[in-house]
């Protein structure tokens, strides 16, 4: 596939009627760009698989949810249902309070009946006393009726006695009954509560992977997107060092024809490229804040022209998060390959493909993208741009102004 690669480029070389060193260098890079492409895509099947897993464990998360969610459904309606049925009781405990209110009562006034009635047998000799009843009857019918009445009285003193002992066992059992169904109901809201409470924690626990499991599939979508940002990027690059080795070629072939042939090629030197825009340096290239700042920060106030520091082919021009608006211009200078980043425009004036000579307006200064104060960042990488920015390079001792 390499192989296949390599060759195809160093083809397309010659079929544009580039030299020796410009096959070597086209052909190489091109090589190494099929090779970084390959490799992202290498990267991205990896994370989609990997983007694969993390919603196979969401959706398994989610029927726990799902599941915790009806169970704690039904324990909060039987807690509802449970709390109703204590409301209930509750009322049958206030008739009931109101029975055993009668019934106090009524027990209350036999107690004072039957005292009354031990009394009036104590003051009148108890036994004795229905002997002189009888035997002071004044006829046999008059005895009669004295031994109803006193049969009658002795059985009102048993029914009284029984309706006594009858309320007392009513109230006994009414008062165990309600004990009893609320100690029940207590238990089991309270056995239905703690159930509630574990079940709560369950879904706490369960959300706080699931939000976990999104945070992860955000990054590793972050990451795809990223790597789909230097796909795009690499495809980019392919198609423009192709038609920036076109472009070098044709103004090779007019300079010859104005020069004569013995007259020595330019090398790269101080003057290989135009100080892209005015104002003052505020930060150079190399370590700062902890990292390696791979290009110099230029700012100046107002509206200040950002322009091509050599001319070439737009790699890319669009808006970037972090480079806000951002162009990258493609150069093939003297056999060698060169990029150049122009960031955090105001404003873009070209568009990806085109071709621009030196000094053209590429835009205006600006504070997009993740900047602190207007400004142009300028990078130059000898080669192609890459997102360790591994070939970028000092450019102050090649631009001039």
């Amino acid at each position: 596939m390499k192989k296949r690669v390599t060759t195809a480029a160093a083809l397309l070389v010659l079929q544009l009627g580039l030299g020796n060193s410009h096959s070597i260098v086209s052909a190489a890079s091109l090589s190494e760009l099929q090779q970084k492409k390959e490799k992202n895509a290498n990267e991205r099947n990896v994370k989609k698989r990997e983007i694969d897993d993390v919603r196979s464990e969401q959706r398994a998360v989610s029927n726990d949810i799902k599941r915790l969610d009806a169970n704690i459904f039904k324990t909060t309606k039987k807690l509802v249902e449970n709390n109703q049925e204590i409301n209930t009781i509750n009322k049958s405990i206030e008739t009931i309070r109101k029975e055993i209110s009668a019934i106090e009562t009524r027990i209350a006034e036999r107690d004072k009946l039957l005292k009354e009635r031990v009394t009036v047998m104590y003051e009148t000799g108890g036994a004795s006393s229905y002997l002189e009843v009888i035997l002071g009857s004044s006829s046999f019918g008059n005895f009669l009726d004295r031994v109803i009445a006193l049969n009658l009285i002795a059985d009102q003193d048993q029914t009284i006695i029984d309706a006594h002992t009858s309320d007392k066992k009513t109230l006994e059992g009414k008062k165990a009954e309600v004990e009893i169904k609320l100690q029940k109901l207590n238990q089991t809201i309270a056995d239905l509560q703690t159930l509630k409470v574990d079940l709560d924690r369950q879904r706490n626990q369960k959300n706080k992977i699931m939000s976990n499991l999104k945070q992860k599939e955000g990054v590793i979508n972050s990451y795809i997107l990223n790597l789909k940002e230097k796909n795009d990027i690499l495809n980019d690059q392919e198609k423009t060092i192709r038609a920036e080795m076109a472009r070098s070629n044709r103004e090779a072939e007019v300079k010859s024809d104005k020069q004569n042939q013995s007259e020595p090629v330019t090398q790269a030197g101080p003057s290989l490229f135009l100080f892209p825009t005015e104002g003052v340096i505020t930060s150079r290239s190399g370590q700062r804040w902890g990292k390696e700042h791979a290009g110099i920060d230029v700012a100046k106030s107002g509206t200040v022209s950002v322009n091509a520091a050599a001319s070439g082919t737009v790699l890319r021009s669009y808006y970037s998060s972090s480079y806000g608006n951002v162009v990258f211009l493609t150069h093939f200078i003297n056999g060698q390959l060169y990029t150049t980043v122009y960031a955090h425009m105001n404003s873009r004036s070209v568009s990806s493909g085109q071709t621009v000579s030196k000094g053209e307006q590429l835009g205006y200064q600006g504070n997009t993208g993740r900047s602190t104060g207007q400004h142009l960042h300028f990078e130059l990488h000898k080669g192609e741009w890459n997102i360790s920015k591994s070939n970028a390079i000092d450019p102050l001792p090649l631009l001039s102004k």
